[in-house]
Formats: C-alpha cells, sequence, structure tokens
C-alpha cells in the first residue's frame, strides 16, 4: 500500500512540475501581448543588442564557473545558446518587446526570490534531492536564467506560429 502511495505522490509531483511549465509559459505570453500591446516605446536596436551581448556573455561566463553543477551548468548553458542562436543567427524584430516584456515583469520576481532564498523564508520549498553542490547563490541565478529560458521560448513557438498563420 504505501509503495502505491509513494509511486502516486511521484507521478504527482511529476504531473504538477509540468503543469506549471505549461501556465508559467502561457502567463508570460499573455504578459507579452500585453506589455507588446501597451507600452509604445521600447528598446532602440542599439540598446537591444548590448543588452543581448551582455546577456549571452554572462551565461557564457556563468556556465564555466558552474561547470561542475550539472542543473546550474545546464540552465546557463542552455540559456545563453538558445538566445545567441535565436537572437544573433535571425535578429527577430519582436526581441526589444520580449527585453521589454522580461526585465519589466520577471527582474522584481527574480529580486524577490534572491531575496527570500537570502532570508530563509523561501516562497517555494526547494527539493534537497534535486540539488547538487553548493547553491548558496546560483538558486537565484538559475531560476532566473530559466525563467528566461522557458519565456523565450515561448515566445519563439508564439511568433513563429503567427507568422505562420498569417
Amino acid at each position: 500500500m504505501i509503495d502505491k502511495i509513494t509511486h502516486w505522490m511521484i507521478e504527482f509531483q511529476f504531473i504538477t512540475k509540468w503543469i506549471f511549465l505549461i501556465s508559467f509559459v502561457l502567463v508570460f505570453l499573455f504578459l507579452y501581448k500585453f506589455v507588446k500591446s501597451r507600452v509604445r516605446g521600447n528598446l532602440s536596436p542599439q540598446m537591444t543588442y548590448a543588452i543581448s551581448l551582455i546577456f549571452v556573455v554572462s551565461t557564457i561566463i556563468i556556465a564555466l564557473l558552474y561547470r561542475k553543477e550539472f542543473i546550474s551548468f545546464l540552465a546557463f548553458g542552455l540559456a545563453g545558446l538558445v538566445y545567441w542562436i535565436v537572437y544573433f543567427g535571425y535578429t527577430p524584430k519582436w526581441s526589444p518587446s520580449f527585453i521589454t516584456t522580461f526585465f519589466f515583469i520577471f527582474l522584481p520576481v527574480s529580486l524577490a526570490n534572491f531575496i527570500s532564498i537570502q532570508d530563509s523564508i523561501p516562497i517555494f520549498s526547494l527539493n534537497q534531492y534535486d540539488l547538487s553542490g553548493l547553491h548558496i547563490l546560483s538558486i537565484p541565478l538559475e531560476l532566473f536564467y530559466l525563467e528566461f529560458l522557458l519565456s523565450y521560448v515561448g515566445v519563439i513557438i508564439f511568433e513563429t506560429i503567427k507568422q505562420k498563420s498569417t
């Protein structure tokens, strides 16, 4: 009986993680469309390029610093790689809107996560078995870069579908 309950709990955690990821992307897409329609002054192409270059270089440096911790390396490396390929390979027209939305919405959220983790009063609880290595300062960074990666891939899919349907 206990094995069945344990198995069910593991499946439930897996399902809730996927529901969270899907809802995170959908909420960001809603906010992206809202900010894109309401905010008229986007970043200039030069400012977008500078922020993109800083972001890609910082992800490479941070990924190399955390190369011994697999989750950290994966979070930083994938975020930088995907952004580098899409932005510097294709330079999408919606990139300034994405950067404006992301930093307008998720910079305060990331700062709140950082403060709550440092104060040991987390908004969410971390499973100690999912953590590997020393994650004192890397957890807020991982969350920021993973949020960026999830939202960026969601916007890429959304904009690609929108472009093909028109």
